[in-house]
């Protein structure tokens, strides 16, 4: 599906609009997306203290990763992921990880 949809594309109009780009707007938009994490991580290591305390720095990396692997994987499975890489980083049940994620 990738290769159809990038055989479809005009080369000499995505290059001219990659000229116009305000690489300002990306860098701003880059670090927008970034900084959304720290709330994030925050906000799961709340959900997480009747399980276990977990660290602000953990829980906001194990965010991030979740989203990597939701640009990677289908169907949001990236917060499986998440999910798996807590429980195995900080000895909790998967089940119960899952659920803080669900919630």
């Amino acid at each position: 599906m990738l290769a159809w949809a990038v055989s479809r594309v005009d080369m000499s109009g995505l290059r001219n609009s990659l000229h116009k780009v305000d690489l300002v707007w990306i860098v701003a938009g880059g670090i927008a997306y970034l900084v959304g994490f720290l709330p994030r991580g925050l906000r799961w290591q709340i959900m997480l203290r009747p399980l276990k305390r977990v660290g602000y720095r953990t829980s906001t990396q194990l965010v991030a990763l979740g989203y990597v692997a939701n640009n990677l994987l289908p169907s949001r499975l990236g917060e499986l992921v998440r999910a798996v890489a807590m429980s195995r980083d900080q000895q909790i049940s998967t089940t119960a990880v899952f659920t803080t994620i669900a919630v």
